[in-house]
């Protein structure tokens, strides 16, 4: 005979006081265990995947990158140097180095097999916003709130060129992929074409009313992405600087855009 509805009712009420006792008689059976946190103790403004997607890396306002393992998110080691938040880690193309920049003003190449520190790359004046590698991973491009960027040799750690032309802050700079151009974007509503061999400024794209806070290029290096403060992304020609598309519809600050 089936059961009625009041007994399934029953029969619910039943289950759920078991449960409830189980549960206060299971946690009242635990030991208290103190856990403290392992990991970054501020701001982690930058993640980013090993080129071979086996490690993680991190960069903090704490003063710190760290590099876990991706499988199971196991803290590998610490990366510790500098004396100011950390705005930005990569590794390099082959994943034999990494590179970080802070507001301490500097930048810095470590051994990505242990973490030791092999150069200091100093030399601007005010906070290292970003630092990147050129895709054949022999250049290092570092932006800075002193308006200037600077192309180093990956190899030793020593500067070779220096863009000047931003009346702001610099707040990105990257390679294009043949290694040849830089894009860099400003607060001064600007981003800016170099050539890298003698640092000379190719082209200028204005057309923000806020500052662009990333640039980069596309894969046929053809275009150039901005994302501005001003709410907005635009899409230029790199071959005169032509605006091709305007890309309209945030609320507020676009930090980053990318190309698929």
């Amino acid at each position: 005979m089936p059961a009625s509805k009041s007994d399934l009712l029953e029969l619910l009420r039943s289950a759920a006081f078991f449960l409830c006792c189980f549960s206060v008689t299971f946690l009242l059976a635990q030991k208290p265990k103190l856990v403290l946190p392992v990991g970054h103790t501020s701001i982690v403004g930058s993640v980013v995947y090993s080129p071979d997607g086996k490690y993680i890396l991190t960069a903090s306002w704490d003063n710190t990158a760290k590099v876990w393992q991706a499988g199971d998110g196991k803290l590998l080691y610490e990366i510790k140097g500098h004396t100011g938040s950390v705005t930005s880690a990569t590794f390099s193309p082959d994943g034999r180095y990494i590179l970080t920049s802070s507001k301490d003003n500097s930048a810095k190449i470590w051994d990505a097999r242990n973490g030791q520190l092999l150069h200091d790359l100093p030399g601007h004046s005010d906070w290292v916003n970003s630092a990147s590698f050129s895709c054949d991973g022999k250049y290092i491009v570092t932006s800075s709130w002193d308006s200037t960027a600077k192309i180093w040799n990956a190899s030793d750690g020593n500067v070779l060129v220096v863009l000047k032309g931003h009346r702001a802050k610099i707040n990105t700079a990257l390679f294009s992929r043949d290694g040849n151009y830089i894009v860099t974007g400003s607060s001064d509503s600007t981003a800016k074409i170099w050539k890298v061999a003698d640092g000379k400024m190719l082209v200028d794209l204005k057309g923000h009313a806020g500052g662009v806070n990333s640039a980069i290029f596309s894969n046929d290096e053809k275009y150039v992405l901005t994302g501005s403060s001003d709410n907005t992304a635009r899409v230029w020609r790199v071959s005169d600087g032509k605006l091709f598309v305007d890309l309209k519809g945030h609320a507020a600050g676009i930090n980053t855009a990318i190309f698929s």
